[in-house]
């Protein structure tokens, strides 16, 4: 099959190619979406799981604690317990020492009190290590449950030897159960939970307390979750953290973390700020994990509990979902390339053609035109490619016509500044001297008594072409500007404006310190003087306003005057505007902008606005 040459390629497949790309385009766009709105999907299944995970755990633990509180509260008021505090009290009365061992004559008294109720009821629970009755005068019965009667292990000790002063403190000052966080016991090296609850007699008078020492197991229990298939994966874990930032659970990465592992995370931080929530976050293994937040309310347990799971195990099914969109992405993309690569290679033929002509304007060739081979879109782009070569054609004509004006002018004006050096010097300095000449030459024929007269009159005509040769270097480049700055160089400009012409200069300022640049300085002092000239030259002017403010980093230049003023059309186009174009100018080099309003009989204004930074 014969192929289509670049002239019967029509618009509609060239659209086909657009299509091509579109479809390209709309595959990634598709894909990306996919991924994301999957990735924000499993990020929040997974978040309402944890939180899920979260809220059952921390209600199992809240209404532990809740149980606890209610097993304590049954077991002071038992028959047993007052039995218990009665013997303890008659053990400590008989005993010549406040502790003993080895009575097994008590030992079996307390067996039986103990297994009556007690024991059934607390092995039936199977969350305790130990029950100690502890009375008011601090001493102790320590009894060990086991799940087997008459082998309980029976101590009498004192309250100092146990670490549950704090506990007793806060039960006497309460007179409620009260929940003491986990403390080393020096006796068995264990960190055990206690919670202990006053003992009233018929007269309600306190007796002492009771302390339960919950098993840590029991906690643990319904924290620890080591089954890939609970629903947490294999990196999935929940625990309990407290206010020292202590794991008070084992970690399913750390062995023995009970009051080891910390826990220094934003969530842990979250959570004891009473902020519940979710985030993505770092844990304590510093790995980025979904994590799940709340703290616990449980009375004198200041706990928060934490859920997380690893980030790269929950997003494996969305990067599985990313790689396998990804491969297809690339066979489709594949097939669309070779699809389109012919009618690509047609359309880019001009293309080629288009940059080769770009290229040889950048080197200055504007003569080059480009054949016009179709009439679609291409054709049409080569068509205005060809008015845009002549367009710039014209304006390079243009451009070096103004180069040559602007070059033209600032050699007019140091032409016309050299006349006017020229002429102060034959005018001013020229005439002085010629005058001191002749004087010099009649001293010759001076009366012996008129010498002196003359001599002092030659001084003062010294004097005056000290201060003519003053003044002009003072027009050349004023000294003032470099001594005392821009506000000082403009206020003596005045002045001697002022002073040698019959016009009166008002000028304000609000600029203070000198931290502009010589140049700018110099630039801006220019236009002003220029100002000035162009004023007392053509404007007739009586009255002369300057404002020169600092704000907001800009200099801001107002000159006013009350002449006679002149339209900015032709009188403008006709009159000698090197001075204008000159102040134009030094406002442009400074990256500032100069503006003029006149008008016949009413004046003119001049505004320059100048940046400026602080150095």
């Amino acid at each position: 099959m014969k192929l289509k040459t670049l002239r019967q390629i029509s618009l509609k497949e060239k659209i086909v190619l657009n299509f091509i790309l579109l479809s390209i385009g709309t595959i990634v766009l598709v894909a990306a979406y996919s991924f994301y709105t999957s990735r924000n999907a499993l990020l929040n299944r997974t978040f309402e799981q944890l939180t899920s995970v979260r809220t059952v755990k921390k209600n199992q633990i809240e209404n532990f604690f809740t149980d606890r509180i209610r097993d304590i509260k049954l077991i002071t008021v038992s028959e047993d317990v007052q039995r218990l505090f009665t013997m303890l009290k008659v053990h400590y009365s008989n005993s010549n020492t406040k502790q003993t061992t080895n009575l097994t004559t008590e030992e079996q008294q307390v067996n039986i009190e103990y297994n009556r109720y007690l024991s059934r009821y607390l092995n039936s629970c199977g969350y305790y290590d130990n029950l100690m009755i502890v009375n008011t005068e601090g001493y102790l019965l320590n009894i060990k449950t086991t799940d087997k009667q008459h082998d309980n292990i029976i101590k009498y000790d004192l309250l100092d030897n146990y670490p549950i002063k704090e506990l007793w403190q806060d039960v006497l000052k309460n007179k409620k159960p009260v929940i003491q966080d986990y403390k080393i016991d020096v006796n068995t090296k264990q960190a055990l939970l206690y919670i202990g609850a006053p003992v009233f007699g018929n007269d309600q008078s306190m007796m002492g307390m009771v302390v339960l020492a919950i098993s840590f197991d029991a906690i643990n229990g319904i924290m620890y979750e080591n089954n890939p298939h609970n629903g947490l994966g294999i990196t999935g874990e929940s625990y309990l953290v407290g206010d020292d930032l202590l794991m008070r659970t084992n970690s399913r990465f750390h062995k023995n973390s009970l009051l080891k592992t910390k826990v220094k995370t934003d969530a842990s931080e979250k959570a004891f700020n009473n902020n519940e929530g979710t985030g993505i976050l770092m844990d304590y293994r510093n790995i980025e994990v979904l994590s799940a937040f709340s703290k616990l309310n449980i009375s004198n347990l200041k706990w928060a509990i934490i859920a997380e799971i690893d980030l790269n195990e929950a997003m494996i099914p969305v990067y599985n979902l990313r790689n396998n969109t990804i491969l297809m992405s690339i066979m489709i993309a594949v097939i669309l390339f070779v699809s389109a690569l012919l009618i690509a290679i047609k359309i880019t033929s001009p293309l080629i053609k288009l940059k080769n002509a770009a290229l040889t304007i950048g080197q200055g060739n504007f003569n080059e035109k480009l054949e016009i081979k179709s009439n679609d879109e291409i054709g049409a782009l080569t068509e205005s490619f060809n008015i845009m070569m002549s367009q710039l054609e014209q304006q390079n004509i243009e451009l070096e016509k103004e180069k040559t004006l602007r070059l033209s002018s600032v050699i007019d004006g140091q032409e016309m500044e050299r006349q006017r050096l020229s002429r102060e010097l034959h005018d001013g300095l020229g005439q002085f001297l010629v005058a001191i000449r002749l004087r010099l030459e009649g001293l010759m024929y001076s009366d012996q008594n008129k010498i002196i007269t003359n001599i002092e009159s030659i001084k003062m005509q010294f004097d005056n072409i000290i201060e003519e040769v003053k003044r002009m270097s003072y027009d050349l480049m004023p000294a003032v500007l470099d001594e005392f700055g821009l506000v000082n160089a403009i206020r003596n400009l005045c002045d001697e404006i002022e002073t040698r012409n019959n016009i009166k200069i008002n000028y304000s300022y609000n600029l203070e310190g000198d931290f502009l640049s010589k140049k700018v300085k110099t630039y801006i002092f220019r236009i002003v003087q220029e100002a000035i000239n162009n004023i007392i030259k053509h404007a007739h002017a009586t009255n002369i306003n300057i404002e020169l403010k600092y704000e907001n980093k800009k200099i801001h230049l107002f000159i006013e005057d009350n002449g006679v003023g002149f339209n900015l059309g032709e009188r403008y186009i006709n009159m000698n505007t090197n001075g204008i174009y000159n102040m134009k100018e030094r406002a442009n080099l400074l990256n500032g902008t100069l503006n003029i309003s006149s008008q016949d009989g009413v004046g003119t204004k001049i505004t320059a606005i100048i940046p400026v930074d602080e150095i």
